[in-house]
């Protein structure tokens, strides 16, 4: 991958920032710019963006992709820095470190009062787990939209009422591949993402130190940032960013129409544009969003679809990287979501044997081995299946859901079902002909 080009995907304060520190720094300065953006998101929970007659709340989901060791954890460890200075409370309590459950991940949220960073440094733990709980890829898609979200049943239900969530995580391009099914991609999850793909373009002597200074000006800048969204409940766009707004929408969309791997992302992208632009107006303590912010976003935004091309390019050319754990969780969620160990052991065929497999669930988090005692012959079954995280997990396992079925559909509460019992069926009892002779009941 070529060093992207960012000198258009940012504006004033955020832009300043981001050259000053591209020096300092061997990764793709694009990577720190976008973990900014996606820690901002979170935190500026009063502010919303005009889109249309409307508006929309500003919270990201950002995935930031490369290969291990390019720097992936060093730039959240900077953003982290950053941001801990202007609000220590909300990143001592409100970041969310991993979550694997649908009604688990409500729960996390609900406990911060609605207002939550969620940051996952291995992003495919939430794919895979999305796969076997379609309640945790649901409840992600609806956290994106800021809309109210609930879970569970009885006095165990958990509402999650007008939450404003923003989601960064980190994965390598071959392991979103493996994890990425066409199924997957034609739904809505991906769409809500902005992948930001990043590799190393320096090479600094271990004896670099950065400025301190650099980081002071960072925080403080961040932190200003951050009390000026506290102050401004909406943004506006200026006339000339009107304009730009609808000159720029049909190419884009036209742009994505023909691509087949971009056509899913027709739906989110101006409303990522908008955010983008939004969060770089706020950066500079403005109240208007400009025709600037928008022209960067959109750069911003398109250059992300530089990674959905090449995770499906990979994904279609199988070159995503499969390791043995991987290939035991695709073939139990094919089993329903537990299968006899000898039985798994079959179908991974030459790939695995008896002892590899046991090594392997040894190692494996989110699968656990129980003993079946109802095998043949009274023998006892030794047994695999998913550790569910909550209920959710247990109602889901083994349920094939069409994510794209989910898109479509206007998820709608529906009250307990009725417990009526049909009418019973009259009674009839057809009596046997009363036959003298033998033969005759034969006609």
């Amino acid at each position: 991958m070529a060093s992207a080009d960012y000198s258009g995907m940012f504006t004033g304060r955020l832009k300043t920032l981001v050259d000053e520190f591209a020096p300092q720094m061997n990764w793709s300065p694009i990577g720190l710019g976008a973990t900014l953006l996606a820690v901002l998101s979170a935190m500026a929970d009063d502010t919303r963006v005009q889109r249309g007659e409307g508006s929309l709340a500003l919270p990201l989901q950002v995935v930031i992709v490369g290969e291990s060791g390019e720097g992936k954890g060093q730039l959240w460890s900077m953003a982290r820095d950053i941001a801990q200075n202007a609000d220590p409370v909300f990143m001592g309590s409100n970041v969310i470190n991993s979550v694997t459950g649908g009604k688990g991940l409500l729960i996390e949220v609900f406990n911060r009062s609605n207002h939550a960073l969620v940051f996952e440094s291995e992003w495919q733990r939430i794919l895979m787990s999305a796969t076997r709980n379609p309640t945790l890829s649901a409840n992600i898609r609806d956290l994106a939209d800021s809309v109210t979200v609930a879970g569970g049943t009885g006095k165990d239900r958990v509402v999650v009422e007008d939450p404003h969530v923003a989601f960064l995580g980190h994965i390598q391009p071959e392991v979103f591949a493996s994890c990425m099914s066409a199924r997957d991609a034609s739904g809505g999850s991906y769409n809500r993402q902005i992948f930001v793909p990043i590799e190393q373009e320096n090479w600094l002597s271990e004896r670099h130190r950065r400025p301190p200074a650099l980081t002071v000006k960072a925080q403080e800048w961040f932190a200003e940032a951050l009390r000026h969204s506290r102050r401004t409940p909406f943004l506006s766009l200026t006339e000339d960013a009107l304009d730009a707004a609808d000159e720029m929408e049909r190419p884009i969309r036209e742009h994505i129409a023909s691509v087949p791997s971009l056509k899913p992302f027709g739906a989110r992208v101006i409303e990522h544009i908008r955010r983008v632009a939004a969060l770089m107006c706020l950066f500079d303590k403005r109240k208007e969003v400009t025709s600037t912010d928008l022209q960067a976003a959109r750069a911003f935004v398109e250059y992300s679809f530089t990674a959905v091309e090449q995770f499906a390019s990979l994904a279609a050319n199988g070159r995503g990287v499969k390791t043995l754990p991987d290939y035991i969780r695709e073939h139990l969620v094919r089993l329903g979501g537990k299968a006899q160990h000898s039985k798994l052991v079959r179908a991974l065929g030459a790939r695995a044997s008896a002892v590899s497999v046991r090594a392997a669930v040894k190692e494996m988090d989110d699968i656990e081995v129980f003993w079946d005692e109802s095998g043949a012959l009274g023998r006892t079954a030794e047994m695999y299946r998913f550790r569910a995280t909550d209920q959710d997990d247990m109602e889901d396992l083994g349920d094939d859901v069409d994510q794209a079925d989910e898109e479509t559909a206007q998820v709608i509460p529906l009250p307990e079902a009725r417990k009526q019992g049909r009418p019973a069926a009259a009674a009839f009892e057809e009596k046997p002909a009363e036959v003298g002779n033998p033969l005759q009941a034969l006609l």
